[in-house]
């Protein structure tokens, strides 16, 4: 015979002083137990999986890298574990913003980039950037300088 009274929410046996355990009345309690606990260890709603919690606990990548003079496509291998959606990429001790007045334009060294769209000389490519800076021609007010022989850059990617 099993216990006189069950619990609430499992319908374990709760024992009285009366009752007389059984054996089957344990192994009933131990499989309920087991099978209330694998339906709720299995349940993606009230748990996160390890590649979820890996993306909620690094939600960026930063690096650098150091400009080559080149002004065609460069495409920096940022060694990132995500397909970044949003990146910022700056010119490290400098300015966002220098102005080369013996050539009267202004150079931008802070952009960013979506997968989509961002700043003219900055692109997302898988877990890449593309950075160019288009040649400075007279005339022109504005221009990009991501890739300045020797200057440090910085990118920061965002899931």
């Amino acid at each position: 015979m099993g216990s006189a009274q069950k619990t609430d929410f499992l319908s374990l046996n709760k024992w009285i002083s009366t009752d007389i355990p059984k054996r089957e009345d344990f192994n009933y309690d131990n499989v309920t137990v087991d099978n209330a606990f694998r339906e709720h260890s299995g349940d993606m709603v009230k748990h996160i999986s390890p590649a979820e919690r890996d993306q909620w606990n690094a939600p960026h990548f930063v690096g650098f890298y150091t400009g080559n003079g080149v002004y065609t496509d460069r495409v920096i291998e940022t060694g990132c574990s995500f397909d970044p959606s949003f990146a910022i990429v700056f010119a490290g001790s400098t300015t966002p913003g220098v102005n080369d007045f013996h050539n009267e334009v202004h150079k931008n060294r802070f952009g960013f980039a979506t997968k989509r769209a961002g700043n003219v000389g900055i692109a997302l490519s898988g877990r890449n950037l593309v950075i160019s800076s288009p040649v400075i021609s007279a005339g022109i007010a504005e221009a990009v300088e991501y890739n300045r022989m020797g200057g440090l850059y910085c990118y920061i990617l965002f899931r």
